[in-house]
């Protein structure tokens, strides 16, 4: 066997290991037509890489659970801000600008308290401030209702940014894979299902 021919399987271990980026745009749609639920997949597959990356024991189960739960008001705050921190350790290892995290998890964690929550219970006191106060409070929820989805078709971004920063021009798209074309299918699905209300409406 000749040096060129060993070295073969290396190097084709080597660049199938750069194979992390996502897919930005069919990601977001994914997540979106399928109401987060993609989003699941993508910790299942991307927390276990920051684990590694990090050099602690990478856990399925608790990427899992933190899929579940970035699809749960408020408590998606606690997820991403972990998600966040994780990554922006890593951003630094590469030279990559860090994320700011404060922006996203205050906009998480406030939407629904706001649009739901705070003018019920606060109604009384903002009454006497100003009747307008409901309102305001609710709009401000309404306006920082779109986080809840932003903020993975950002993630998304800001992962594979990380490993082009580290891989450089060996970086590239990883594989679709049955579960990717699952959740195609679940997304054509929710479309059909949102045009059919639509036209029903």
């Amino acid at each position: 066997m000749t040096a060129a021919t060993a070295t073969q399987p290396s190097d084709a271990v080597h660049e199938e290991s750069a194979r992390r980026l996502w897919r930005s745009t069919l990601s977001l749609i994914l997540y979106v037509l399928t109401g987060g639920l993609y989003g699941i997949w993508w910790f299942v597959v991307s927390r276990p890489e920051m684990d590694e990356e990090l050099g602690r024991p990478p856990s399925r189960g608790r990427a899992v659970l933190e899929g579940i739960g970035q699809l749960i008001p408020v408590v998606s705050a606690y997820v991403w801000f972990r998600t966040i921190t994780d990554a922006n350790v890593l951003r630094e290892k590469v030279g990559a600008p860090p994320i700011n995290r404060w922006g996203w998890v205050t906009a998480l964690a406030l939407s629904i308290p706001a649009i739901y929550v705070l003018p019920e219970i606060l109604g009384p006191l903002l009454d006497a401030f100003n009747s307008d106060m409901r309102g305001i409070i609710r709009g401000l929820g309404y306006g920082l209702f779109p986080a809840q989805f932003l903020v993975f078709g950002y993630m998304v971004g800001y992962w594979n940014e990380y490993w082009m920063e580290k891989y450089g021009e060996r970086a590239e798209k990883r594989r679709l894979g049955p579960v990717d074309f699952l959740f195609m299918v679940l997304a054509v699905l929710g479309a059909a299902g949102l045009i059919a209300a639509a036209a029903s409406a």
